[in-house]
């Protein structure tokens, strides 16, 4: 929740293709304090056209020149806006989709521990695109909650 003020302040809700959140939530941030409200109040949706489900990490320089560079040079910016809707909108639906079945079985993996779920996913997603990743978790969710906690935060810290 916000103030109406903090909307108009921030010059409303940017018109950029896909990253729009990304952009106006740092523009807010940028003008006040951000937080969690200690209550779950949306359910979070994941959704295989997102472009951070899967965003490699040129698409996040892409992302992050576009917040460093807002409001510096129109030109430049609309230049990283028609970069990142190529790149986006040249990865087909079957890439879409497998990242889409990974990203559920770590989330089945890594936050709610259900390795059959984690590993019934990881399948769909090899079946679409094969890939060393989905490959590396299938083994992976074989091992104790405990030791795949483990894994995660020390991954987690490397990423």
């Amino acid at each position: 929740m916000y103030r109406k003020a903090a909307f108009e302040k921030v010059g409303g809700y940017p018109e950029i293709y896909r990253i729009e959140d990304i952009v106006y939530f740092n523009k807010l941030a940028k003008i006040g304090e951000l937080c969690n409200l200690p209550d779950v109040l949306i359910k979070y949706r994941l959704c295989p056209t997102a472009v951070t489900a899967k965003s490699s990490k040129k698409d996040y320089k892409i992302i992050e020149n576009i917040i460093i560079l807002d409001a510096v040079n129109d030109k430049i910016i609309e230049e990283q806006k028609n970069i990142l809707k190529s790149i986006t909108m040249n990865r087909d639906s079957n890439y879409k989709t497998a990242i889409y079945y990974l990203h559920l079985a770590k989330k089945y993996l890594w936050n709610n521990y259900q390795p059959k779920l984690s590993r019934e996913n990881l399948i769909k997603s090899l079946k679409i695109k094969f890939n060393k990743e989905p490959i590396f978790y299938y083994f992976v969710s074989f091992l104790p909650e405990r030791l795949i906690q483990k894994l995660y935060r020390k991954l987690k810290v490397t990423n």
